[in-house]
């Protein structure tokens, strides 16, 4: 049995659509997929996706202050 491919998770740039699968379904601009890291590297390159954070290193919300 062979070893599965490493996947890279990435959200769909902003104006952007990509179609993946086997079906063809579009995921649209802001929809996270996981897919090849190999393929999610080009994707990277051209535009097309962003590299999603895990949720560890993602950025914190700042509250709002009160009025």
């Amino acid at each position: 049995m062979a070893a599965a491919a490493p996947t890279v998770r990435v959200t769909v740039a902003p104006g952007r659509t990509v179609y993946h699968g086997p079906v063809g379904h579009p995921f649209r601009a802001g929809d996270a997929l996981e897919i090849p890291a190999d393929h999610a590297a080009a994707l990277l390159a051209s535009g097309h996706v962003r590299a999603e954070l895990p949720a560890a290193e993602a950025p914190a919300e700042t509250p709002a202050s009160p009025a």
